[in-house]
């Protein structure tokens, strides 16, 4: 079985946002950079993504990935990000 090198991976920034903050998927692919605050080391979560089958009036299926709000009110929220996170971030954004 094959290792993944976290030190070099491209989606080293994302591995660590999804473990450092617990969110589901969903909410971290949403985010945008102008989501991050640097300075006050917090994500702002206002949407998230999902994978829906759109299907035709001639029964064409096709796979599409909308944005969409929370469910709930409560679900728009500001969380803290953890300062080794947002170092990878910044690094990322900086190379990409």
């Amino acid at each position: 079985m094959d290792t993944i090198n976290t030190n070099t991976h491209r989606l080293k920034a994302l591995f660590l946002t999804a473990l450092g903050t617990e969110l589901r998927i969903g909410k971290i692919v949403a985010l945008k950079w102008e989501d991050i605050d640097f300075e006050k080391s917090a994500l702002s979560l206002s949407k998230s993504l999902k994978k829906v089958t759109k299907i035709s009036k001639n029964e064409n299926r096709e796979s599409v990935v909308i944005e969409q709000s929370p469910k709930t009110e409560s679900s728009i929220r500001t969380v803290p990000i953890q300062k080794n996170i947002l170092k990878e971030l910044s690094i990322h954004k900086k190379t990409s």
